[in-house]
């Protein structure tokens, strides 16, 4: 017999269909509700106490959140829910991530980060400094500095597009000089990284 004494493997501590069979078989529960596994395991084990002979009313389905009632005989499933989403863990925490942080950790991880800043003058909007690009963990800059100087003379570029029409949003700002970097590095390397535009006052 190989078994995870004698050998490295995952042993499934999960019933097999006839133990489940002779479980239902000798407690002869009043109600039936299956609380481990994937929803198709969930809908097995509901379908082997029907083919058991038992009422599909006896008989609960749920999925995590919702709220199971028992009054007077009867079990159902109520309109109320309780929250129940997935626990992040990410070794120092636990719960204070997110699938959307996981999301930017796993497109740094793929394809590194660029930053571009600049220095706006306050009254002017003009740029009076940079813009600068800086990239982690995108490209070696020593190696491929002239995309990178490519890089930043298509931001400046934008830049001073933006100053003729008198744009003054920042927020639009950045949006632009992320769209323009992104369509650009996308064409010449089929990349993409996350953009960041910092912008600061002066």
């Amino acid at each position: 017999m190989i078994n995870s004494d004698v050998a490295d493997i995952h042993v499934s501590g999960h019933a097999s269909q006839e133990d489940i069979k002779m479980m239902i078989s000798l407690i002869k529960p009043k109600f039936f509700m299956p609380v481990h596994g994937e929803n198709k395991h969930l809908l097995g084990n509901a379908a082997l106490a029907e083919n058991l002979g038992w009422n599909k009313e006896k008989i609960i389905v749920a999925r995590n959140g919702n709220v199971i009632e028992l009054s007077s005989g009867r079990v159902q499933i109520t309109k109320r829910t309780v929250p129940a989403s997935a626990v992040f863990v990410d070794g120092l925490g636990i719960g204070d991530i997110g699938a959307s942080v996981l999301k930017d950790r796993k497109l740094l991880s793929e394809s590194g980060l660029i930053i571009v800043s600049a220095t706006i003058d306050s009254a002017s909007g003009f740029v009076v400094s940079g813009p600068e690009v800086i990239s982690r963990g995108f490209v070696f800059e020593k190696v491929s500095g002239d995309l990178i100087e490519e890089l930043r003379k298509l931001a400046a570029d934008e830049f001073e597009e933006i100053e003729r029409e008198g744009e003054d949003d920042h927020e639009e700002i950045r949006a632009r000089i992320r769209g323009a970097l992104k369509k650009y590095i996308n064409d010449h390397t089929g990349r993409s990284p996350m953009i960041i535009t910092i912008l600061m006052e002066a």
